[in-house]
Parts: structure tokens; C-alpha cells; sequence
């Protein structure tokens, strides 16, 4: 009888124990919930407190014509919320890089952006614009009478990688006068269709670029490359004659795109080796009409008479 009297004083005090840590837990895991709303209420209304919030934009670098795309693009970046709660143009939450993606979208120009704050209510964008590396012509090259190459409206930029990033003036300055210009008849002069694209492959922009490196190496004068629709490619040049103080006519060489690396191995052979008949000489000036290097390791010229 006493057995059964402890057995059943033993299963009271146990369900009484899990009834109490069961409330425990319940009014613990309350607390954290009410904590929790708490601290989420705090950060909410700590995200829209005026003095955290970002009012204005300062942008540095840019051209005065891109400056008004990289501002509106910075203040787009920064409207909205985190999910419906936490304001985006709060100075300790800004997405810093979608503000920076934002204004390398806006403008073509736009090569690197840093993103700062100046206090904790103005956004500081620093943009650095591209450096051209070659002016792309939607034309075909003109010569005027002194056989110089004339100027042409319908030109841009182009980076390095053949990115044609922004209008090239007619009357370029002298940094841009150092540059190679290519010709793309195919290209559109139209700017809103042609700027933002690439004038043609980066690989191949880049076989272009070094096959000039090595003309260069020459001593000799790059005036301007056509691209052609068919793969094929006239570069023209000025070839300097050590003997004679004259400037020479303009010579154009025939090209094959796909073969540029073994094109400029053998017009650097065939410069380092002239024919007999290819040399000047004090009382016979000899000057190139064309040089032609589209028939494999054969190289073709054409002497002016």
C-alpha cells in the first residue's frame, strides 16, 4: 500500500516539473520575442533617423555632360528599402555596390567609381572616365591634296578593348592626334546606336593594336586603318627614306585579319631585307605604292614610278 502511494507522488512531481519548465521556456522564448521586436523596432526607426539619412549626392571626375546620368544613378541606387523596413539610403546600410554598378551603367565614359561618405548625409561618387586608345571613324578615310588624311566628323573613342565609349571632335587635340584611327564603313555615325558598343572583337582589336606596335617598332608613320567587310584590312603608312629629305607618298599595305601575328613577322623580315630593287639609293629614291601581305609568307609590293 505505501508503494503505490510513493509510485503516485513520483508521476505527480514529474508531470508538476514539466508543467513548470515548459511555462519556463514559454515565458523565456516570449522574452526573446519581445526583445527581438524591440530591438528590430529600434533599427527601423534608427534607419530613417533624418540625421543617418543620405539627402545628397557630390560626384567628382566625371564630364560635365555625364555628370547629370552619375547623379540621378547614385540617387535611383539609393531609393527603396530593404525589405519594406530599413531605408537604403541610410549611411551605415547604403548598398555601397549598387550605387558603384549604377553609375558604371549610366555612363560609357566611366571606367572605375569609388563610393565614400562626407559626414553621414552626403554620398561622395569618384568617377574616372576611359582612356582612349583609338578613334573609330563610321567613314571611309579621306585624303586632302597634300596627301595628308582629312578630318571626319563621324568618329568616337575606343578603350583598349575596342569599347567606343564617346564622340571624338573633328578638330582632335593633340593627345587624340597621337591616336590610330580606324575606319569602319559598316559602322553606324548615328551616336545613340554606335557609342556603348564595340567597334569589333576585343581579340581582334587587340591583334590590331599589336600588329601597330610592331609597324612602329619600323620607324615608320601610321596614318589610319580601314576594316574592311570581307576580313580583310588596308593599313596606311608613311615610310621614311633615310636618304632623302622629302615626305614620302603614302603607302598602304594589304592585310588578312586572321593572320595578323604572321602577317607582321614577315613585313618585319621583308623591311629588315630589302630587294634590290626596293632600296634607294643617292641617285634613285625609292618610295612603296602598296605591300601586300594576304599570300602566306609571300610578301607583294608595288614601287611608285
Amino acid at each position: 500500500m505505501n508503494a503505490g502511494k510513493r509510485q503516485w507522488s513520483r508521476a505527480h512531481q514529474s508531470r508538476s516539473f514539466t508543467d513548470r519548465r515548459r511555462r519556463r521556456l514559454a515565458v523565456g522564448l516570449g522574452a526573446v520575442i519581445l526583445g527581438a521586436a524591440a530591438w528590430l523596432f529600434v533599427l527601423i526607426r534608427l534607419s530613417a533617423w533624418p540625421s543617418l539619412l543620405i539627402d545628397q549626392v557630390k560626384v567628382y571626375g566625371a564630364a560635365p555632360s555625364e555628370t547629370p546620368a552619375v547623379m540621378a544613378a547614385a540617387y535611383d541606387a539609393l531609393r527603396g528599402n530593404y525589405l519594406g523596413l530599413f531605408a537604403r539610403n541610410n549611411a551605415l546600410l547604403y548598398p555601397q555596390n549598387a550605387v558603384a554598378a549604377a553609375v558604371l551603367s549610366a555612363s560609357p565614359r566611366v571606367d572605375h567609381v569609388n563610393i565614400g561618405l562626407d559626414g553621414w548625409q552626403t554620398l561622395v561618387v569618384t568617377v574616372a572616365d576611359k582612356t582612349p586608345a583609338a578613334i573609330v571613324c563610321a567613314d571611309l578615310p579621306n585624303w586632302n591634296d597634300d596627301g595628308s588624311l582629312a578630318s571626319s566628323t563621324d568618329c568616337f573613342f575606343a578603350d583598349s578593348r575596342g569599347f567606343i565609349f564617346a564622340p571624338a571632335e573633328a578638330s582632335l587635340s593633340a593627345a587624340a592626334g597621337e591616336l590610330v584611327r580606324y575606319y569602319f564603313p559598316d559602322l553606324s555615325a548615328d551616336s545613340a546606336a554606335t557609342i556603348g558598343q564595340f567597334a569589333t572583337s576585343t581579340p581582334l582589336f587587340d591583334s590590331f593594336q599589336n600588329f601597330l606596335a610592331g609597324v612602329r617598332e619600323l620607324g615608320w608613320q601610321i596614318e589610319a586603318w580601314l576594316v574592311k567587310d570581307n576580313g580583310q584590312a588596308e593599313l596606311y603608312v608613311n615610310i621614311p627614306n633615310n636618304i632623302s629629305k622629302e615626305t614620302p607618298p603614302m603607302t598602304v599595305i594589304y592585310l588578312n585579319n586572321d593572320d595578323l601575328p604572321g602577317e607582321l613577322a614577315n613585313l618585319t623580315a621583308f623591311a629588315g631585307n630589302l630587294p634590290t630593287d626596293a632600296r634607294s639609293t643617292p641617285d634613285h629614291h625609292v618610295t612603296f605604292e602598296s605591300i601586300d601581305l594576304r599570300y602566306g609568307n609571300n610578301v607583294f609590293y608595288r614601287l611608285n614610278r
